[in-house]
């Protein structure tokens, strides 16, 4: 008959890379004391190393890897040198946990990677660029690459992710022949409607608005579309002939999406609703040559 070996797993007696018999009572009480943990005169070593270890587990690794390190050297461990230890942002020159950093702009690809920013820093700059630039290429803050689509979703929150997240949806598909926007001025979404002209009533997706594909209008509710055009005063339709002409003379046309535009002072930067920033001096004087959106709207020619 064999014997049954119990196996027993031997106590781990290191914390942060150190033996017990090689700590100090006063280096585990000086830890705990660090971060505003109690000793009592009561406390034995073994107490103390217990709780110290305890400790280690609840530590982030910038914390972990600097105590090791001074332990290791046997130098005093203060909470200035537990700050020291933490990175330091590139922007803001405050030091922050790794949870709370981005290594290298945000991207794998920097070239600059001994850069580091905080998180805030890199969404203030972000969402400062696009609301100044185009939305298409947002470059890193240190080396000038793209910055990946996921990257910047993750830098991002709130509306501009919101705004940022129906953009990257909508481009791949806004320039095809039946894409229209929702005409809900306070809803900014836009679909393809497949069914076209042959039944131009088209419900948007994200809030219901309804809309007459061929007008670009709000439904028309108990009407046709040709019954719409014969009951549309004809004075209505000279006001959109001129507003047609005054369109081509004196708006910005989206170079994306081909959205015309106004401008009431402020800076030489437009910001068209489908995301894309561009000049607006570079903009002006554009015909409807291709580069101006147009429709058929009971005989005449709209601009959108």
């Amino acid at each position: 008959m064999g014997t049954v070996k119990s196996k027993i797993k031997a106590r781990d007696d290191t914390v942060f890379g150190q033996r017990f018999e090689d700590l100090e009572f006063e280096t585990l009480k000086r830890i705990l004391n660090i971060y505003y943990q109690k000793t009592g005169p009561d406390d034995s070593a073994r107490d103390l190393f217990n709780r110290v270890k305890v400790l280690e587990g609840q530590l982030d690794d910038d914390d972990k890897r600097t105590i090791r390190q001074v332990l290791e050297r046997g130098d005093t461990l203060t909470r200035q040198a537990l700050k020291k230890g933490k990175p330091l942002c590139s922007i803001c020159t405050n030091r922050f946990a790794s949870p709370n950093v981005v290594i290298s702009g945000g991207h794998r690809g920097c070239i600059l990677r001994d850069y580091v920013t905080c998180k805030t820093c890199a969404e203030t700059y972000i969402t400062s660029y696009m609301s100044n630039t185009s939305w298409e290429r947002i470059p890193c803050m240190f080396c000038g690459l793209a910055l990946p689509q996921e990257s910047i979703k993750q830098l991002i929150s709130g509306d501009i992710l919101e705004k940022y997240t129906t953009f990257l949806e909508l481009n791949p598909i806004r320039n095809l022949p039946n894409f229209r926007w929702c005409q809900n001025p306070q809803c900014s979404q836009g679909q393809i409607h497949a069914k076209g002209s042959k039944q131009p009533k088209m419900t948007c997706r994200k809030c219901s608005f309804a809309a007459c594909f061929n007008h670009q209008k709000p439904w028309h509710n108990n009407q046709t579309c040709e019954e719409y055009d014969k009951t549309t005063n004809p004075k209505d339709l000279k006001a959109e002939a001129a507003s047609l002409k005054k369109i081509q003379k004196s708006a910005g046309i989206c170079p994306h999406c081909a959205a015309p535009a106004f401008k009431h002072g402020g800076c030489g930067t437009v910001h068209c609703r489908c995301g894309y920033s561009y000049d607006w001096k570079a903009a002006i004087g554009k015909k409807s040559d291709g580069t101006l959106a147009m429709y058929e709207a009971g005989g005449v020619q709209v601009a959108r």
